[in-house]
């Protein structure tokens, strides 16, 4: 069983940073070095940073597979969007459907609005093909500098919410 439990709390936001390093550290470690992953996670999984990206409206899920906690996401909703920012599940919880199951929580906080979007590093192929199983489409490329001399180079994926046809009627 999948839940999902809100951010808002010092426990709660303690709890996501810690997550954030045990999942990403080891995993972007060998595609961008550790001291680039390191610094991203100061940079925007700290305390302090997650406390401002939800005065800025970010909304934030930790993620439980039999109340064990496994993952979490960040979006932000925007004019007709919601950017999805944070989408991270602990790698021995991976292939048993919680991605599907958090894609589908997304997708519920995204009601009403035309789509969901995302950033992902172009040498992240497994997310970048199950993103696409999902049915997100690359829509475009961004290179961000994000200081120190780092680069973040990612595609742009996109994944429509509201049916053409829907969008017709309206």
């Amino acid at each position: 069983m999948v839940t999902f439990q809100s951010v808002f709390l010092p426990k709660t936001i303690s709890t996501l940073c810690n997550l954030a390093r045990e999942i990403q550290i080891p995993y972007f470690t060998p595609m961008i070095g550790k001291e680039q992953i390191v610094y991203m996670l100061d940079l925007f999984l700290s305390e302090a940073a997650v406390k401002k990206s939800l005065e800025q409206g970010y909304q934030y899920r930790l993620v439980k597979y039999h109340d064990e906690i496994c993952g979490y996401f960040a979006v932000c909703p925007e004019k007709d969007k919601l950017f999805l920012s944070k989408f991270y599940l602990k790698e021995e919880f991976r292939g048993k459907g919680i991605g599907r199951k958090m894609m589908e929580e997304v997708c519920r906080l995204g009601n009403g609005l035309q789509s969901v979007y995302l950033t992902v590093n172009k040498q992240n192929h497994a997310p970048i093909a199950a993103y696409k199983a999902l049915g997100f489409s690359v829509i475009d490329s961004v290179e961000t500098d994000i200081g120190n001399g780092y680069i973040m180079d990612d595609y742009i994926m996109e994944k429509p919410l509201i049916s053409r046809t829907l969008m017709e009627n309206v």
